[in-house]
Formats: C-alpha cells, sequence, structure tokens
C-alpha cells in the first residue's frame, strides 16, 4: 500500500504501520515502515480481521478509512495465500495550538493549566470534551499539539498545581491578586 497526506496527497516516508489483529485467534500486531514513496508492504501474516495504522510526527495516528480523528476505520479481511494491493492510508495533519498567557501588568504567567475542549453533543445537550491540555513555561508560553482539525474552545486555570497559601500580607500592601479560570477571549464562562 501507500500512505499518503489526507489533505494534500503527497506520499509519506517514515511512518510507523501496524495492523492490528481484530479477531481474538489472530498472531499480534505485525509492523513495517513506509519508504520514501510513502509505500509500505507487510508479509507472513495470517488469515484474519485487521485494523491498519499508520502515525508519525506532525500527523494524527489514523486508521485506515478513518476521516478524523479517533474513528475506528474500516476492518481489512485477510484469507489464506492472499495478497492485498493498492491500499492508501490517509494520514490527518496534527494542528497546535499555541500562545503567551500575561497578567493585568503583562508580566508572563508561569504554571497556568491550558484547557484545550470542543463542544459536542450529548444526550443531555451540548458538553465541553477535553482535546488537551499545557502548562505554560517560565516565559509563559504554551503550546497544545496533537490536535484533529476543528474549532475549539481555550481555557486558563491559575497555578494551582504548585499549591495555594493564604494571603498573609500586612493591610498596607493593597488587597490581594485573585486568579480566576477564564477562557478566550477574556471570558469566565465558555457559554458566553
Amino acid at each position: 500500500g501507500t500512505v499518503v497526506d489526507a489533505v494534500t496527497h503527497e506520499p509519506l516516508h517514515k511512518v510507523n504501520i501496524q495492523l492490528v489483529p481484530l479477531d481474538v485467534s489472530s498472531r499480534g500486531t505485525a509492523g513495517t515502515r513506509s519508504g520514501p514513496e510513502g509505500r509500505f508492504t507487510l508479509i507472513n501474516l495470517a488469515p484474519g480481521r485487521y485494523k491498519l495504522d499508520g502515525f508519525r510526527t506532525g500527523y494524527l495516528q489514523t486508521a485506515y478509512g478513518a476521516r478524523r480523528k479517533g474513528q475506528d476505520g474500516a476492518a481489512l479481511t485477510l484469507v489464506a495465500g492472499q495478497a492485498m494491493k493498492g491500499i492508501e492510508l490517509k494520514l490527518i495533519p496534527a494542528a497546535s495550538i499555541a500562545g503567551v498567557v500575561r497578567d493585568a501588568d503583562a508580566d508572563p504567567r508561569s504554571w497556568v493549566m491550558i484547557e484545550i475542549a470542543r463542544k459536542v453533543r450529548d444526550p443531555s445537550g451540548d458538553v465541553f470534551d477535553s482535546a488537551g491540555w499545557g502548562l505554560t513555561d517560565d516565559r509563559g508560553q504554551y503550546r497544545v499539539a496533537s490536535l484533529g482539525p476543528g474549532r475549539y474552545y481555550l481555557g486558563a486555570a491559575p497555578d494551582t498545581l504548585r499549591g495555594s497559601a493564604r494571603d498573609h500580607s500586612p493591610p498596607s500592601a493593597g488587597p490581594s491578586e485573585v486568579n480566576l479560570r477564564s477562557f478566550y477571549p477574556g471570558v469566565q464562562d465558555p457559554w458566553q
């Protein structure tokens, strides 16, 4: 078969390919890597039903026949002595969201939890489903990778991972800063 970019249809090399058995009686997972023209070959396979997966840096792990992230794709059925040809595995390019978190004085904020979510339909209505997360570094920068195509909601939560201390500053120091969870573009409720 051949591995291609699902958007550009260009062949992809160095893609890790796995043929995962769906039948309990089948052998273990078979694997190979695509060559310079995106071509791959798997040999000496036992008859049975399989799922074909491909993964490579910069792309989502994608199953043969899947059109979006997380789909199972199509099962492949091999019979004894069969040579299956012409399989085209289309890998979906991964996306990332990156940025900088700053406080009210424009100073970078470290250790801020960044949440990426998608709105999905649920029997009870629309809900938010986590799609990824990350932490800001010492420069306030974050990057959340391996996201599929789509619309996302970004939230930032204060640095609760490092614990919280009670404010014992003297009254002359003024009111202490309170950090609230917020969503882009500066709202506290993602439904706004």
